[in-house]
């Protein structure tokens, strides 16, 4: 197959027919496109995209415990009492972190807390897509599409994206779950992480050459 033909589509190895990229069988013969398993592809792209996302709500809940913030600002209670972060949906954490951002002092920390909640904000619409879209494939065409239910709408919605452009996504995710880490741990994850490790870490090696019975 040439680069022009791999852009273009897959050829057909029985008819040489061009069929879409995003297709398991020729639109003119029916044959297999050995070149390309989509649904294999679908499949390690979304799973890379919610992986992703679970580990900025991570990276995010984090965050705001380094920030002393450990309820959801929304008026939404547990038994009467304020929702605890980790029982919060991951759009609460971040009008959470939101709330907090506006009332920052310092305008370099306000702009880089507001930069992650937009960012968040854009990336974790993805959510309901991917843990909850559909994949499904043409029984004439061999075409993959993906449809999800965006909440509060009834219609589904197809998502035109190939597993290629859903993996972009992910990366971005990842991108951006390395950058609130990276804030968390500049405002005091470090010298968090220091001092679990003197009180923890590093008493071990002598406790397990301690003899026994001493």
């Amino acid at each position: 197959m040439t680069r022009e033909s791999a852009q273009a589509g897959i050829t057909c190895p029985k008819c040489d027919g061009l069929s879409a990229p995003n297709q398991n069988f020729c639109g003119y013969c029916g044959a297999a496109l050995n070149d390309s398993n989509r649904r294999r592809d679908y499949e390690c792209a979304v799973g890379s995209a919610i992986l992703a996302l679970n580990s900025l709500e991570s990276e995010v809940f984090y965050l705001l415990d380094i920030l002393d913030v450990h309820c959801v600002v929304k008026e939404r209670t547990k038994k009467g009492n304020p929702l605890p972060l980790e029982g919060a949906f991951f759009s609460e954490k971040i009008d959470t972190l939101h709330y907090i951002a506006r009332r920052q002092t310092d305008p370099a920390l306000q702009t880089r807390l507001q930069k992650i909640v937009s960012e968040a904000r854009r990336l974790g619409d993805e959510r309901n897509n991917f843990a909850h879209g559909l994949l499904w494939v043409d029984g004439f065409t061999g075409e993959h599409r993906r449809t999800f239910v965006r909440r509060g709408d009834s219609k589904g919605t197809d998502d035109p994206r190939p597993p290629e452009l859903i993996e972009h996504v992910a990366f971005e995710l990842t991108e951006l779950a390395l950058t609130v880490r990276d804030l968390a741990m500049e405002l005091g994850g470090l010298e968090r992480w220091e001092k679990f490790c003197d009180e923890y870490l590093e008493p071990i090696p002598a406790l397990r050459e301690k003899p026994a019975g001493a």
